[in-house]
């Protein structure tokens, strides 16, 4: 199987009316997120929510590059961030897919009472939320028919808490079906397809 980071490079849904940034310039979200993966810069750069009650909120952000090979099985798509909170709060997996936003239930995806430190955390939704089924290689490329938009997270945070983000990124894998010749008397046979995790002897 073959795994793949990917940070943000964009902006997406971001509700700005409750989450904000630090520090405050430049003026884009996603710069403060995308730490390289072991290297985070914690309280250097972050964006945080405040309060806000019950409500829930999305912050979501823009991948390029990512390109998972047409056929590839075994696809999951899993979301890391590092954050820290100061109190209740919650936190889970959010995905737009093809216009629309999603997000992983509490009850299955829920990271709460976060104190003192910053923390890692993978949340791993299985499946595409708007089909309902395992992801293709399309759909994570972004070219499908129900494309992966943006991924990020939704926070809830009570009154008098805060929730600072300093890293997210998204981990792809997959198992590339490549085609191996087989090798026949006289020649070489047609093409089978194998996954490319599969272990080649030597001669």
């Amino acid at each position: 199987m073959t795994t793949i980071i990917y940070y943000p490079t964009g902006d997406g849904d971001i509700e700005e009316t409750y989450y904000k940034k630090y520090p405050t310039t430049p003026d884009d979200y996603f710069s403060r997120v995308d730490d390289p993966s072991g290297s985070p810069d914690d309280a250097t750069s972050y964006i945080y929510k405040s309060g806000g009650g019950t409500a829930a909120k999305y912050a979501l952000f823009t991948f390029s590059g990512i390109s998972v090979p047409e056929g590839s099985t075994e696809i999951e798509v899993k979301v890391a961030f590092r954050h820290f909170t100061s109190g209740f709060s919650y936190v889970s997996v959010a995905e737009k897919v093809c216009g629309t936003r999603y997000y992983w239930d509490y009850t299955s995806s829920t990271l709460n009472n976060v104190w003192e430190d910053f923390t890692d955390t993978i949340l791993y939704p299985a499946i595409n939320p708007h089909t309902g089924l395992v992801w293709t290689a399309a759909e994570v490329n972004g070219s499908g028919v129900y494309p992966l938009e943006q991924i990020g997270v939704r926070a809830m945070t009570t009154y008098g808490v805060t929730q600072r983000f300093t890293q997210l990124y998204a981990i792809i894998s997959y198992t590339e079906q490549v085609t191996g010749g087989v090798i026949g008397v006289g020649g070489t046979g047609g093409g089978t397809s194998f996954p490319k995790s599969f272990n080649w002897g030597a001669a």
